[in-house]
């Protein structure tokens, strides 16, 4: 008569919030040391 399910953690927006904080921090992170290599290299070039 009662079936047993299975229930799934799903996890609190505060979780998904900072896991998207960490991960947005860490690729703005990248970004600006992939520019600034960038900019290194031009200077050296161009002097």
């Amino acid at each position: 008569m009662w079936t047993t399910s299975r229930r799934t953690a799903v996890p609190e927006p505060t979780t998904i919030l900072l896991l998207g904080t960490g991960l947005a921090g860490v690729a703005a992170k990248v970004r600006k040391r992939r520019t600034a290599q960038k900019g290194r290299v031009s200077d050296i070039l161009c002097k």
